[in-house]
């Protein structure tokens, strides 16, 4: 990455200049701007050399754009340009806090471009993490050429640049950047947890492995969803004896609920399962095996359900009420009148959440940029159905159909044996044409309760807003909007240092009101902010395009605040599920256990957000972040034994007379550290 030196420089510099203007950073007497990323060419691919001649160009261009603004002084790239920044700048006032976006519209008016990059995102996470774990087991080569180029095709999919001029030629690309991020990355991670399952022992002699992966650092009870696939062991329909009856257990023996979704049979029969996978350690596997009975095992349902009887509703003296499903953490009541849910907390003994529901803000129309004209006026989910899709020994399933402005909307609303959470699932079929914006409704059950949501490297509260920041331009949405206004990365929590509650995401507007969060999912809009004509008549650019967007949710609660609820843990886990291997192969050497962690760390305020090889050497580097506000001091296991480290900075630089035992980090604060690939 040597190459990119000098343009990340002016990337970040820029994105300085977009959070903190002049006037507020800089003295009087010395202003400094760096012309925004968005108008310089910065992805590129190719030598050191070519990167410096780049890196000038691009500063030259700016220098050229500073004509039109005397009052600001550029900064030229010299041999001594970082120093002569930082001792330029020694003594200016430091500034923290949240600068919301002022187009965080972009993500629920542009919605098919948005959620595949947090996807694409996450895979690659996940891909470097069991590559590299690939690479110090000795498995495989670690592929960091091609992952430099996903990251690359990561960054050109977030340019901010869409439906603008050339708008549909650059979003479908974008849009295919993400896309093939994901597909590649995809098949890097399978490749590389592959090669892991087939080495996983079999301790039953006739068994079907499923080894479930864990990509976060802490360890995991989790629902898993897999597809399995029986093959006899000569003639691919010799399963008579799975046909009888099948248990799934743990390498001891025990047998686990799990519940069968789907089968479909020729030669062989496959398999769609669901089941809960418990303790699965940090950054590792834990191996599950199907293997046939003369009888299956029988368990008890996950939750008890009491469904209204749509028979006695005909009775002119009955009224509609409630449909419940409740397992040992939660009653969850869904209105078959209005279709909102209430959730009753067992253990706080208390309604924790009334009236979640999904809801429209109608507007008068406007693009997908700044122009919001609310009417103020609600347009409400009207019910059509509600009814009982699964209840099995795993999990039950409320299916709720409705529709906001003509627009059908399915809701599923999940509880699982075992997990205190209830899982949401929203699936609208958008039709373009109404101004509206359809929302996922949580309300607040409680007076000034502190709003904390989830961003990279942390997390910051709703009151942590950096005093002087807000809309200036015309193109920006209006301060009374946008003060209200959050993107948020994975959760965010409602409550008081007593109790509240945690709302993970897979997308990343919400909206804070005095009442209710309220979770932005597709806004429609009349116009674009690009003036089109088309046979010489105005042309109506309406997005989001028609489609079936899916959104994903789970809410948990419990006693204290984010903190003590480790809120971080409920949305890294949602967007990053565990994931199951099934393992066909019983002719190679069965040389790992059943379970193993490959990273771990003691400390519970401590983050993995990356583990890769490095770009220079051979070395294995871990990067983490402390998220809670506290010191953390934890010894680094790595591949089963404790490792001794070198601290490094950012760019994988480290003194090798400085190698330790301990990590220590400090509040909020970034470690990166280097390991040998073997000890």
């Amino acid at each position: 990455m040597q190459q990119w030196a000098v343009v990340t420089f002016v990337l970040l510099c820029a994105l300085n200049s977009i959070l903190l203007w002049p006037q507020q950073v800089a003295p009087a007497r010395r202003e400094v701007y760096i012309v925004p990323f968005s108008h310089l060419d910065l992805f590129w691919a190719g030598t050191q050399e070519e990167g410096l001649s780049r890196g000038n160009r691009i500063i030259s261009k700016a220098i050229e754009l500073a004509e039109r603004y005397p009052n600001f002084r550029f900064l030229v790239e010299d041999d001594d340009f970082v120093a002569d920044y930082v001792d330029g700048h020694r003594g200016s006032p430091e500034l923290a806090g949240e600068v919301p976006s002022s187009w965080a519209n972009l993500t629920t008016s542009l919605s098919p471009l948005w959620p595949p990059v947090i996807t694409a995102t996450d895979t690659l996470l996940s891909a470097e993490k069991f590559a590299a774990i690939n690479y110090a087991l000795r498995y495989s080569q670690y592929p960091g050429v091609e992952f430099e180029a996903m990251w690359k095709d990561a960054l050109k999919s977030m340019d901010h640049n869409n439906d603008g001029q050339g708008g549909e030629i650059g979003d479908e690309r974008k849009l295919g950047y993400a896309q093939e991020v994901s597909l590649r990355a995809g098949q890097i991670l399978r490749d590389s947890l592959r090669n892991i399952a087939e080495r996983v022992q079999h301790p039953f002699p006739r068994s079907t492995p499923i080894v479930v992966f864990n990509p976060l650092s802490w360890t995991r009870d989790d629902k898993v969803k897999t597809h399995v696939t029986l093959f006899g062991d000569i003639e691919s329909n010799d399963i008579a004896d799975y046909k009888k009856g099948m248990r799934l257990v743990d390498e001891k023996g025990t047998a686990i609920p799990f519940q069968v979704e789907e089968v479909s049979e020729w030669f062989s029969r496959a398999l769609d399962m669901v089941f809960v996978a418990r303790s699965v350690p940090a950054l590792g596997y834990k191996t599950y095996y199907l293997v046939p009975r003369d009888k299956s095992a029988v368990f008890p349902n996950a939750c008890q359900t009491k469904m209204e009887n749509d028979g006695n509703l005909n009775v002119s003296s009955r009224i509609m009420g409630s449909d419940v499903m409740e397992n040992e953490y939660y009653r969850v009541s869904v209105d078959r009148a209005t279709g909102r849910v209430s959730i009753w907390d067992k253990e706080l003994n208390r309604m924790v959440a009334n009236d979640i529901e999904i809801a429209a803000s109608e507007e008068r129309g406007g693009d997908d940029l700044s122009i919001i004209s609310p009417t103020g006026r609600t347009i409400v989910n009207i019910i059509n159905n509600v009814e009982l899709d699964e209840n099995g020994p795993v999990q039950t399933v409320m299916r709720v159909t409705g529709e906001v402005a003509g627009v059908p909307i399915v809701q599923r609303l999940t509880l699982c044996q075992g997990i205190k959470r209830v899982d949401i699932e929203d699936r609208v079929d958008w039709k373009p044409g109404r101004s509206m914006n359809i929302e996922q409704v949580f309300p607040l059950p409680q007076e000034k309760v502190e709003v904390r949501n989830g961003t990279p490297f942390g997390s910051v509260a709703a009151m942590d807003m950096m005093p002087n920041a807000g809309p200036r331009n015309n193109d920006e949405i209006p301060r009374d909007i946008w003060k209200r206004w959050r993107q948020i990365q994975d959760w965010v929590f409602a409550g008081t240092r007593e109790w509240g509650f945690t709302v993970s995401v897979d997308h990343q507007f919400l909206t804070v009101g005095d009442s209710a969060l309220r979770a932005g999912m597709l806004r429609g809009t009349r116009f674009s902010p690009v003036n089109v004509v088309r046979g010489g008549r105005p042309y109506q650019n309406l997005w989001p395009p028609p489609s079936e967007y899916i959104f994903h949710y789970s809410f948990t609660s419990g006693r204290g605040d984010w903190a003590a609820a480790k809120s971080w843990r409920s949305g890294m886990a949602l967007n990053t599920p565990l994931i199951p291997v099934v393992s066909a192969n019983e002719l190679s050497q069965k040389s790992l256990p059943p379970a193993r962690s490959f990273c771990s760390l003691d400390a519970d305020n401590l983050v993995v957000t990356a583990l890769k090889k490095a770009d220079k050497d051979e070395a294995i580097v871990l990067r983490v972040f402390e998220i809670r506000g506290d010191s953390a001091e934890t010894p680094v296991q790595f591949l089963g034994h404790a490792r001794r480290f070198l601290p490094a900075n950012l760019l994988e630089e480290a003194d090798p007379k400085q190698e330790r035992d301990l990590l220590r980090v400090g509040p909020y604060e970034i470690s990166t550290v280097k390991l040998r690939p073997t000890p």
